[in-house]
């Protein structure tokens, strides 16, 4: 779809990695020690909006004739989509940590590390379930990868709504 050799793919990668951590050092700095959960939910909402920004831009990319770092980067949207993995990355940090450190916080000494093992258990499975789902939507309705942008961002909308409508004991 974009058209770019094992450089672009690494741009990408490191992009939303350098995000990631981004995003963590934000919420770090940003909270001031305290843990809040209460940010997550708008992480979740951002990851949407980026999505569709994504999709919208995926859609008009053109690739380079030849698959390189330097033709992809030349191509015009080409800056908008490396800083969308980019911002995806950061609003993914803001959405983990905050949530990761909650659970740490709340769950009892004794059985912590049991519940963080059961939560990655968990969050292993929806991962395998999110790609078995991607594989039916790429092989049995044949979607585009810029039409998967767009429902993986409305996606997560319905997750960033259900955290914001679930009563919690949120501080």
């Amino acid at each position: 779809m974009l058209g770019g050799d094992e450089g672009v793919g690494t741009l990408l990668l490191a992009m939303f990695a350098i995000g990631v951590g981004l995003g963590a050092l934000l919420v770090g700095y940003g909270s001031r020690g305290r843990i809040l959960p209460q940010i997550a939910p708008l992480a979740a909402l951002a990851i949407v909006l980026i999505s569709i920004i994504w999709h919208f831009l995926a859609v008009g990319f053109t690739p380079a004739a030849t698959p390189s770092l330097q033709a992809f980067l030349r191509q015009p949207g080409a800056l908008g989509i490396v800083l969308c993995v980019g911002f995806t990355g950061v609003a993914g940090g803001l959405y983990i940590v905050p949530l990761y450190s909650y659970l740490q916080q709340r769950a009892p000494a004794p059985t912590r590390a049991r519940i963080i093992g059961a939560l990655n258990v968990v969050s292993s499975l929806f991962m395998i379930g999110g790609a078995l789902l991607a594989m039916a939507l790429f092989g049995v309705f044949a979607i585009k990868l810029t039409t998967f942008f767009l429902l993986f961002g409305l996606s997560g909308l319905l997750i960033g709504l259900a955290a914001m409508i679930i009563p919690n004991d949120w501080p």
